[in-house]
């Protein structure tokens, strides 16, 4: 070591770059010695078997129920416990139920019901019973039932817990983090059956006319027949790259993946695609998916749903299906309003991201491999309208503020340089996506075959302008209304409440300008001491 003088007179360590290194590897040394007297503390643990006192310790220990000797308990490590008769007992309330398993009891026994004949549980477990089926080769076989890996599992998706911690909450059955992955992937499969049962876009004119009264019902916005937007969701990085991959890197320099969603008034999804990179716009996201055949099937299929669009936020492309407000430094009165009333709507689509990410918390920062990230979103996508239909809304889950849309955006017809590098790279991203398991057609259709339906920036500007002049005078007669309501209640005010003591023997006294009705209120007086 090299040694210097400071300035009060004493020796000390020079911090240079070779000590700096030395140190580091002394660091190194020491935890690589500790590792293995660890190691040779548990090789001697497990041969010679736990001691009586440290099991009878782990076993009369409170809230734990032991599930067989352990040798870790030798030194010091912690007993498996069985999570599932302490939440399934009958001494669990309702609400404490809700908050482990983000359901009621009657829900949680419907979704049984739901998943018991799918594929992915009706190859090991008995629908009847719920109990696996006997090892055909002998020997021991499964040690869990179906509700229970059904508990776990949701357990799983409701935290952000490790795997390994969990492992140890579950009993028997549950003993190694693997296990507890594969009981997840099983449950996710399982959902992904019901998928086009329970997230499914409206078919038929009924269910379209449903859905554009609902949204109507809202603000007051017409023919409008979902409301989209996407929200990212946090992943780990890859090892070895300082920034991670650019591809999946946000525009809050995050590793994300997009959930890119349509809902409905009630904040049901009912279209989801999940697992496209951090770093598409919406945009792009939007014109890769199938939803934009969807969209122009539904206004091409009769004359009744001519004029019919999505409404979306400033990142996607305004056009006569798809129509946004106006940037929000504008002057103009009427295009206030409009924005007013989009922001309003679409603060719909904002809740149910929001409700969907505290339900299931896994989504705010996910720790898996990324070929099943899509598949867990869509599955919590699935849970999500599974609960909502049953249960209306989650209690407890407070609705997150809306957030005003940043609209500043000026729209034009050709691209900047920004847009022909993504250009550039759209097969890139195209082979992410497909990598990642999202489903992406071979060639995005830009027009619907068979329809006449304009498809340029003029069009989409001449919609908007007709939903602004729409929405300026249905803004005008609520303010008509609402001044002929506080005017008529203000008159039955005057004649119901008698304000102050009037003169009854002269009626001309009212209009003497020397008379003044009493004083009500605090008194008022001199100063304290006068």
């Amino acid at each position: 070591r090299r040694w210097m003088v400071n300035r009060n007179g004493r020796t000390a360590p020079s911090w240079s770059a070779a000590h700096q290194v030395f140190k580091r590897r002394e660091a190194r040394v020491r935890m690589w010695r500790v590792r293995m007297a660890f190691g040779l503390v548990f090789l001697l643990a497990a041969a010679e078997g736990s001691p009586p006192q440290a099991r009878d310790s782990a076993t009369h220990s409170p809230g734990a129920a032991m599930v067989g000797p352990d040798p870790r308990t030798a030194w010091g490590g912690l007993p498996y416990v069985d999570l599932f008769p302490l939440i399934f007992g009958e001494s669990m309330s309702e609400r404490h139920f809700k908050d482990w398993m983000r359901m009621d009891k009657k829900t949680f026994a419907e979704l049984v019901d739901q998943l018991k004949f799918t594929k992915a549980y009706s190859d090991i477990f008995d629908p009847e019973t719920g109990l696996p089926y006997p090892n055909p080769r002998g020997g021991h076989g499964r040690k869990t039932t179906l509700q229970r890996e059904m508990a776990c599992a949701l357990y799983v998706l409701s935290g952000n817990e490790p795997l390994d911690r969990i492992a140890f909450l579950w009993g028997e059955g549950f003993r190694s983090s693997g296990l507890v992955e594969a009981v997840v992937d099983r449950f996710v499969e399982a959902l992904h059956e019901l998928h086009n049962t329970y997230i499914c876009w409206p078919r038929t004119d009924d269910e379209v006319e449903a859905v554009v009264k609902g949204i109507k019902a809202l603000r007051g916005v017409p023919h409008c027949l979902g409301i989209m937007d996407g929200t990212h969701i946090e992943i780990k990085g890859k090892r070895g790259q300082p920034f991670g991959d650019r591809a999946f890197t946000s525009y809050k320099k995050r590793q994300s993946v997009i959930l890119h969603a349509v809902v409905d008034a009630n904040g049901l999804f009912m279209h989801a695609s999940a697992g496209h990179p951090g770093s598409m716009s919406d945009s792009v996201i939007f014109a890769q998916l199938d939803i934009l055949d969807w969209i122009l099937g539904t206004i091409s299929r009769s004359d009744m749903h001519s004029g019919r669009f999505i409404l979306c936020d400033s990142g996607y492309c305004l056009r006569p299906f798809s129509i946004r407000g106006y940037a929000y430094d504008t002057d103009d009165e009427k295009e206030q309003v409009l924005n007013a009333y989009v922001s309003s709507t679409r603060v719909v689509v904002e809740n149910a991201f929001g409700r969907l990410k505290a339900r299931f918390r896994r989504l705010r920062y996910m720790i898996c491999a990324r070929r099943k990230l899509s598949k867990q979103i869509i599955a919590c996508c699935v849970l999500h309208n599974f609960i909502e239909t049953r249960e209306h809304r989650c209690e407890g889950i407070q609705d997150p503020p809306g957030q005003t849309q940043r609209d500043g955006v000026q729209e034009r017809q050709g691209f900047s340089a920004h847009g022909r590098r993504r250009i550039m790279n759209r097969w890139h991203m195209l082979r992410l996506m497909r990598r990642n398991g999202v489903t992406v057609p071979e060639q995005p259709r830009r027009n619907f075959p068979g329809t006449q339906i304009p498809m340029d920036l003029a069009a989409g500007k001449a919609v908007r302008e007709l939903l602004k002049e729409y929405c300026w005078q249905l803004h005008c007669q609520r303010n008509e209304d609402r001044i002929a309501l506080h005017a008529e209640a203000f008159a039955r005010a005057n004649d119901d409440r008698d304000y102050f003591d009037t003169p009854d023997e002269d009626p001309d006294a009212l209009h003497d300008p020397s008379w003044a009705p009493p004083r009500r209120g605090r008194r008022t007086g001199g100063r304290r001491g006068n």
